[in-house]
Parts: C-alpha cells; structure tokens; sequence
C-alpha cells in the first residue's frame, strides 16, 4: 500500500488526533536546539521534546532517545511537516515494520514540574528537497498513567516554524569531504562520537555524490557508522543512481558482499518496484490477520524474483573476485543461494577454509548446522592450532570430528597458558575431553588459579586428588577462592570435609558465596561431595546461594537428590517469603520437573502445583509440565560439542544424553525433531539419538 509523500507526513490517524487533546496538567513543547530557525538543505536539525506536568507522580515517560534507523513506523514518536512539495518521509517504504526500533525504551522517569527533555533529529522522520518556509510539530506516546495498569497518554506538541534555504557554494562538497575524513580507516577503538556524526553527515546530505560512498562504507566501514549508513541508503532519494552503484560493487573484484549488504540492496529495488512492503501484522483481529496473510504470501511471491536476480549476479561475479571479497562474497551466497548454488558454494568454503579471514571462519562456524561435515576436519584442524577468533569454536566442532586431534591441541593450549582472554573464564570448549583427571596439566593450571583465579573450573574438571598439597596453602591463605566455582568444585570431589570448611570461612567474610557454574559444566564437575553441599545450602539463609543450589541439582543432581528438593519445596511453602526470596518457588519447580537424575510421574506432577505456595507458581508449574508430556521432544541444538535437551533437561555429552534417557521406563514414547532440512549436522545427531532410544527400549514417534 503507497503513502503519499508529499502530504503532510507520518501523520497521525483521526482516531489517535481525537485521543491526543489537551491536558491541562500535561504538556508536551517542541524546541529547536540553541533556538535556530533557519538550515540549509542537507543540514541535521535538532529538536527537544520537553515533557512535563503539574500532577507530581501521576505521569511516567520513557526517557530513551529517538531512534529511528530501524524502522518504518516508530512506536513513540512521529514528527508532521505542515503539506507541501518540498517535504517527504525519507523512510516511508524502508520495508522494517517493527515498531519502537531495538523494542521498547528500557529506561522510565517520573514527570514532573521540571521539564524532562527528549533529544531527537528532524531529518529522520522529514527530508526537505526544496528551499521554503515550513511548520513542524511532534506527536508522542511516550508518556503514560502511573499505576498497576500504565495508561499511555497521546501528546501532540505545539508547531515550530523553521526556514530551509539551499546551501551555499561548497558547503555540500565540504560536509562531503570532512565527513569522509571522519569515517576513514583508523584503529577500531575510535571515539565513536565523530563517526556517527560523519555518518549522519553523509546521510543527511542526500545528495548524489555521497551515493557511492554509502554504498562503499556500508558494511565495509566503521562499526558506529553502520545504521546510519544503511538509513542513507534506504532514505537517498537517488534510488536508481544507489541501485546501479550497489549493482556495480557486486561486480568488483575487490568488493565484499555481505548478506545484510545483499538484503539491502534487495530491500531497496523492492521498494523501487512496488512501493511499501505493507502494514504490521494486525493484533487480536483474525479477518485483519487472514488478509495480511495474504497481502504478506503477495510480498514473497513479488520478493522470490528479485532475490534470485541478485543471488545469480553475485553467482556469476564470485569467481572474479580475490581474497576477503571472494570469501565474504562466498558466505553471503552461501547463506542466501538456492540449494543447488549453496552445494557449490559449500564446497568452495570447505576447500578454502584454513585460509579464510578469521571473522569470516567464525560466523560460518556459528552456522555450523549449515557448514558442518567431516570434509571440514583438515580446515578446522588448522584453525584450532592458530591464535585468533574462530580458533575456539574450531575446537570445538573439531571435538566431533577427530577427538584425538582435538585433545592434541587442547593440552598444548593448556600447558602453554593459551586460554583466551584472562578476564573472563578458560574456553568453555576446554571442559570436554573425554580423559577424566589429567595431571600432566596441573603444572599449569595451578600458577594460573593461584595468581587470578583463573582455569579453576580446569582444576575442577582434570587435577587429580594428588594436586590437594600443592593447591591447600593457597586456599588457607585465600579462602574466598571457594567462590570460584571451579576450585569449590575440585576439593568437594577430593576432600569434602575441608572444602566444606573453608567454604563456610569463604562465607564469613563474603556472605553471598553461591556454588555457581556453568550450565554446560555442571553435569562434568558434579561429585557426590559437591551434591551433599547443594543439598545443604537449600537451608541457606542467602536466597543467592539457594537459588544457586537448585541450579546444581537440576543440572547434575542424582536420584538422591530428588527427595532433598522435595523437602525443601516443602519447607519454602511452610515460610513467610521474604522480598529476596522472590523466584525461588519456580526455582524449585525447574528442579524438580527439569532435573535431568530422576522423571516425575503423573502424580507427581499434580504434588508440585499443589506445593506451590503463590497462584502464579502454580501456574508456572502447570505450563512446566510440557516437558514431561508424552511423547517426550528431544530437540537438538547446535552450541556446545554435543548438546541435546531431552525432557526439559539439557545435555552435554553423548554420556550425558544417554543417562537421561534411561531414567524413562522401557517403552517411554519419544520425538525426536525433523531438523531444518538435509545435511550432515542434523543426519548424524539424528541417528545417534535413535540408537540411544532404541537400546534403551523406548519407542519413536514420528
């Protein structure tokens, strides 16, 4: 559906102008910054709203900036340029139907006396293409009623005159120029004031020189730069000088193409075709919804052409392209092509994987479902022994595919320090080798712990109970290490008493010390020491620790541990909860339903609700019985070297996998998930998980 542009714009609907009246404790005042009135064509025009009230706590605003490079329609605000030739919305078919951009503005401020001010830019919601006098005023739903239901309040601010003249000789070719400067090659760690301001220079200036350096910069420049540069594209009103100077870059051989720099293009000749790509899905109406199914199946039948048109000139431009531009260009196709060209494609990725540019290596391997299979092993091994940013995820998958040659690298790394970055935790691929205690690490995991704390969860998971000496003087001295997680883990599988001690010296000195960990690695540093001290801090006075403690129970408790959370269920029912506590009901009912050592029956899925000791537990603990539904869906994810959830209760390991299953009784129905389509991924996930269930005697249903 077309909006008319050269009518007043992003104009309120007349329900919403009668909603909007006067308030005489409420107003809204649009300002131009330092009091301008007069701008050239191209140039930013500043604007406040400023909100305020004589009701003291009677009216709330979100306090967030404008931001409308997202989108088409925004949620709060919308600016109206009084009808005339020279005003249009340079985003009125940008295609992006969301609203309120990134969601809604997380930050809320009380309204009072004093004027709460909202910072925004005129020129992204109105373009001005002739010189002349025009009138602006804002509308806002930004304000709302305090109270148990927030009532929004719609504002409509007074009318602002301003002036556009036409700029004069070579101020466009300066603001071109210093812009430019601005958005140059420099270190990635640049003030990003500067750049965003180029950006929007670069934007804002419409003009058809800066067409083939939106086109350039975008995707290929500064990360601050990124959605400006986008906005310029979408905004410019030179769309077939843009179209033809995108069409151009595909050709050029030393041009990366993206699969956002792709969509866009594709977005954009789109629009130039037919216009907006429609409303917003309707809310709570099925006939408006029926017709928008169908506006929307129109979309993608309008869309399908275009998109092949684009994916075969880049098809047929890949091969004429060198180095990042070949590689980035590659995983674009790949991400995009039909099935026969992604085949193709794959088999070049593979072919050339080693020599990839890492950040391309990285983003393939976070689609590893797509890319994955064993003619990656010699790639991956490469990868995984050099320094950089796939190297981990390499590892990773490597894990799957030669556990031996993974093993190899992952020790060298250890011995040697190579951890990643000391400020956060050891890579959490590390945690999977499937030797058990590897002492030959101690020599260089031990420094690491003593000096940062650094590598506990390693000690926890691979240093053997001869590493107690060498590791107990630290802890004397530095007892507060217990709340590290990984070195509470290591002495509760060696030497319960004593980590009991010092975790409960640890807990003087701090008192919210919780046993915390890792999803992933709970089920692998759990030990019947570790278990009991779970068990022990469900009477904890710290809802922290508590709350901590059901975690590893559900993660990596035994059978043993269901009566515990039972008790403590219980228990938590028969207490006053304190504000603190808030959370820990449906902590429990995670456990107990989610608890990956034990399956509840039917009967006792009722007990849980009926312990709940608030309505929304009980609702909660309701919905939470679908993961022990029969059949039981087993889903697969991608993450991690092996993880699957099974009933509610994430897996790890192939091990890990196997031991849920077996705690269903013989027979137990079972989905497994269809998977997004052909490949080796989901194949091989697939067949595995039905060998398990199959030698479990469970049964399988399609």
């Amino acid at each position: 559906m077309h909006r008319s542009v050269a009518v007043c714009l992003l104009l309120l609907s007349a329900g919403d102008a009668a909603a909007a009246q006067p308030l005489a404790d409420l107003t809204l005042t649009l300002t131009v910054k330092q009091n301008r009135t007069r701008f050239r064509m191209g140039e930013q025009i500043d604007l406040q709203l400023r909100f305020q009230t004589t009701a003291q706590g009677r009216y709330r605003v979100f306090s967030t900036g404008m931001d409308r490079r997202y989108v088409r329609d925004p949620e709060y605000d919308r600016f109206t340029a009084e009808s005339s030739p020279g005003a249009r919305d340079p985003l009125f078919d940008s295609g992006t139907l969301v609203g309120g951009g990134m969601g809604r503005p997380p930050f809320q401020s009380a309204l009072g006396p004093e004027a709460l001010i909202v910072d925004g830019i005129l020129n992204d919601w109105v373009s001005f293409s002739k010189p002349g006098a025009y009138r602006v005023r804002a509308e806002s739903a930004r304000v709302f009623r305090a109270g148990a239901k927030p009532e929004p309040v719609k504002l409509v601010s007074n009318w602002v005159a301003i002036e556009i003249v036409a700029p004069e000789p070579g101020w466009q070719e300066q603001q071109l120029k210093t812009a430019l400067a601005a958005l140059g090659p420099t270190e990635d760690n640049r003030d990003p004031e500067p750049v965003l301001r180029a950006a929007r220079t670069l934007r804002f200036l419409e003009t058809v020189e800066a067409v083939p350096h939106l086109v350039r910069l975008f995707e290929n420049g500064p990360q601050a730069a990124q959605q400006d540069l986008r906005a310029g594209l979408l905004a410019s009103p030179h769309r077939p000088e843009v179209i033809a100077a995108m069409e151009q870059a595909i050709d050029a051989p030393g041009f990366p193409v993206t699969l956002y720099w792709l969509g866009t293009l594709m977005q954009i000749e789109y629009a130039r075709r037919f216009g907006p790509r429609g409303e917003p899905m309707p809310q709570n109406d099925s006939q408006a919804l029926k017709r928008w199914m169908e506006e929307d199946r129109r979309y993608m039948e309008r869309f399908k052409p275009i998109q092949e048109q684009y994916n075969a000139k880049l098809a047929q431009a890949v091969p004429r392209k060198r180095g990042r531009a070949r590689a980035v260009s590659l995983e674009a196709l790949f991400s995009e092509a039909a099935p026969a060209i992604r085949s193709e494609v794959r088999s070049l990725l593979v072919a050339e994987f080693a020599n990839l540019p890492q950040e391309v290596q990285w983003r393939l391997l976070m689609a590893w479902p797509a890319i994955g299979g064993p003619d990656l092993e010699p790639g991956l091994t490469v990868v995984a022994a050099k320094t950089g940013r796939a190297q981990d995820a390499a590892i990773e998958h490597l894990m799957e595919l030669n556990p031996a040659a993974a093993r190899r690298i992952v020790i060298d790394r250890i011995k040697h320090g190579d951890l990643g970055d000391p400020r956060g935790p050891a890579p959490y691929e590390f945690m999977f080798l499937d030797d058990g205690r590897l002492p030959e690490l101690e020599d260089a995991l031990i420094p690491m712990v003593e000096t940062n704390g650094f590598a506990g969860a390693l000690l926890g998971r691979y240093a053997s109970d001869a590493a107690l000496p060498r590791i107990g003087p630290f802890l004397n001295r530095n007892p507060r290490a217990m709340c590290s997680g990984g070195v509470a883990a290591y002495l509760f599988r060696v030497d319960p008493a004593y980590a009991s001690r010092l975790l409960a010296e640890a807990r003087k000195a701090q008192p919210s010390c919780p046993l915390t960990f890792a999803t992933g690695a709970i089920a692998l540093l759990m030990s019947p020491g570790m278990e009991r001290a779970a068990i022990d801090d469900l009477t904890h006075a710290d809802p922290s620790v508590r709350r901590a403690a059901l975690s590893l129970l559900k993660g990596g408790g035994s059978p043993a541990a269901e009566q515990a959370l039972w008790e403590g269920f219980a228990r938590l029912g028969r207490q006053s909860a304190a504000p603190l506590d808030f959370g820990l009901d449906q902590g429990y009912v995670d456990a107990l339903i989610q608890g990956c050592g034990w399956v509840l029956k039917p009967e006792h899925l009722d007990q849980v609700e009926r312990l709940c000791p608030t309505p929304n537990c009980r609702q909660f603990a309701h919905s939470q019985r679908r993961f022990l539904d029969r059949p039981i869906e087993i889903a697969i994810h991608s993450q991690g070297p092996w993880m699957v959830t099974v009933g509610g209760c994430f897996t790890f390991t192939p091990e890990h996998a196997r031991q849920r299953i077996s705690r269903f009784s013989p027979g137990t129905p079972f989905r497994l998930p269809p998977g997004p389509g052909p490949g080796w991924f989901y194949t091989q996930r697939i067949a595995a998980l039905k060998k398990m269930l199959t030698d479990a005697g469970m049964t399988i249903q399609d």
